[in-house]
């Protein structure tokens, strides 16, 4: 089986073209795409590449504070369990790994950064952090700003709100994605809304570096009562919709928390310093339905992945186009049953700051979005209006679900178990590793099962012998899919295949192929095509596989 998750097409194109600056001189190349295009991967197949060229030269992978290091690390590890990935964080100093993820608050001082030695790469995620005195101290301690050692820098904008002159730091942008790129087939189209507070004048709001001053911005908030609007707004557009709210200060997070519990929401709240075992158990209640909103102080917008949220709520109004695309992409992830995202944007009486907005997700592509439009809505209808910025655009947004746009052939069982069959693939056929007695299994069903964590697990199993196993775990639902889609492909690209060639022939089932169905009871139309009955009969079987154990599962959940 594979060790590397196999990489999308611009997931490629970002690491041949970093990798072409660099032979070119240019060697702090960036790469600008947003929340949920998968830059571990992308992290995972360079450092791996990097270390097959430079086997004697170490990669440091630098992220931005101390609690996205072993997020980081758990998702290189689900990506490529192979890596020999270290931590250098607190009390932690894995130094000699061959890939080392450490935090810019750690390894700024002298003494913690200069433990970490003979470093050939270094990958730099939220780049447009990199303006700061602590980055560049980091990259020059190991050479990144005089050429000697490389660094490429991942972000979803590099634009700093505070004005930091990030073309100091990075010479060229060599591969870039914004979110319309991605919709619908890696992430859910998105619409937004005014949520207008009577009473609320941003004009009086002091600016900070470029952007509305937290404080003085939580005041003029409090002030107009903000907070019932907000609710207010939840209950009118979003209560079917797992919702993260952003606010500016701790102060505001409090009273936004208690004006949605005093409607009675089950809702939970997090800060920055907040006990990190708190916190981690308040995402969890949130990531497991327990909760239906989250309110938070500015600490949700980078290294936070819940692809249940559907909704966004921006209680911190903005004039940073930076921060905007980083509070949206939290909920634009694709998830099971989830074909949009929704922005509910906090404005004033009157709109006196030019505040960023949806439109701010597309580098400017898209001149305005009507009100009631999608962004790909608006796209749409932009091109056909003979917008320059759009003459390449293509999009068509049919099957929006996860598993309905995947190229695989993802099925259900009648508990709702999703998988993908396969033939096996075993020589000699009697001898597959995968069943707990040898002997001839068939065929192989591929799925998805749900841990108490919130994550899930790829698990393979026989349909006609005992037997089976886990082969990942502690996977995000994106990562777990792409996984059995990867593996099932490998084994048997007919049959998983979405788009083979037999699937998109109308054949009539065989004779045998109904006989075997009846021999099952199922019941079918007598015209019943042999792509259809085939799903059925793949179904059935997984069913009677699968869902007495996952019923249970479900049961203990509830």
């Amino acid at each position: 089986m594979s060790e590397l998750l196999s990489l999308r097409d611009y997931q490629r194109e970002a690491i041949d073209n970093s990798f072409a600056a660099i032979e070119r001189g240019i060697t702090r190349p960036a790469v600008v795409l947003p929340t949920g295009a998968g830059k571990t991967v992308i992290f995972s197949h360079m450092a791996k590449e990097w270390r097959d060229t430079y086997p004697d030269k170490r990669i440091l992978i630098l992220v931005h504070r101390d609690e996205l290091v072993k997020q980081t690390v758990n998702k290189l590890n689900s990506v490529a369990p192979k890596l020999k990935v270290g931590i250098v964080k607190a009390g932690q100093n894995e130094v000699g790994a061959d890939i080392v993820v450490a935090s810019v608050q750690t390894i700024r001082s002298f003494a913690r950064v200069s433990q970490i030695k003979n470093v050939g790469l270094i990958i730099i995620d939220e780049a447009h952090h990199a303006a700061a005195e602590s980055y560049r101290f980091v990259m020059n301690h190991f050479g990144a700003m005089t050429g000697t050692c490389p660094a490429v820098g991942f972000s979803a904008t590099l634009v700093r709100s505070d004005e930091g002159d990030l073309s100091r730091v990075w010479q060229s942008v060599v591969c870039q994605r914004d979110i319309l790129d991605l919709i619908p087939e890696y992430l859910c189209d998105v619409r937004g809304k005014l949520v207008t507070v009577d009473g609320l004048s941003l004009s009086e709001v002091s600016v900070n570096r470029g952007d509305l001053a937290t404080g003085s911005l939580t005041d003029a908030l409090l002030t107009a009562e903000a907070q019932n609007f907000v609710v207010r707004a939840y209950f009118e557009h979003a209560t079917d919709r797992p919702t993260i709210v952003f606010t500016p200060t701790v102060l505001a997070t409090n009273l936004f928390a208690e004006a949605f519990e005093a409607a009675g929401v089950r809702v939970g709240r997090v800060w920055g310093a907040m006990p990190a075992e708190d916190r981690a158990l308040t995402l969890k209640r949130f990531g497991t339905g327990e909760l239906d909103v989250i309110v938070n102080c500015m600490v949700l917008t980078e290294g936070f992945d819940e692809p249940r949220a559907s909704c966004a709520i921006i209680a911190r109004p903005t004039r940073s186009p930076a921060l905007y695309v980083q509070m949206v992409g939290r909920v634009l992830r694709k998830f099971p049953g989830k074909t949009d995202a929704l922005v509910l944007d906090v404005v004033g009486a009157s709109l006196d700051h030019k505040l960023a907005t949806l439109a701010d997700l597309t580098s400017k592509r898209i001149k305005e979005i009507l009100p009631g439009e999608t962004l790909a809505e608006a796209a749409i209808r932009e091109k056909k209006e003979g917008n320059p910025n759009l003459a390449g655009y293509v999009v068509d947004m049919q099957d929006v679900d996860l598993f309905h746009r995947s190229p695989s052939m993802w099925l259900q069982t009648y508990e709702g178990v999703y998988f993908i069959q396969t033939r096996c693939s075993a020589i000699p056929p009697n001898k597959c590793p995968r069943v707990s007695s040898y002997g001839k299994c068939g065929s192989h069903i591929w799925f998805l099962w749900p841990d108490e964590n919130g994550t899930y697990k790829v698990g393979i199993r026989p349909t006609y012998k005992a037997g089976g196993m886990y082969v990942r775990e502690g996977l995000t639902l994106e990562l777990a899919m792409s996984w059995a889609e990867q593996f099932a492909t490998e084994e048997d690209p007919s049959l998983a295949n979405r788009s083979a060639s037999w699937r998109r022939r109308a054949a009539p089932a065989s004779e045998p192929q109904k006989d075997y169905a009846r021999g099952r009871g199922l019941e079918f139309p007598d015209n019943i095509t042999k792509r259809a009955l085939s799903d059925m009969l793949s179904i059935d079987v997984a069913s009677s596989k699968l869902d007495k154990a996952f019923k249970k599962v479900k049961e203990s959940a509830q």
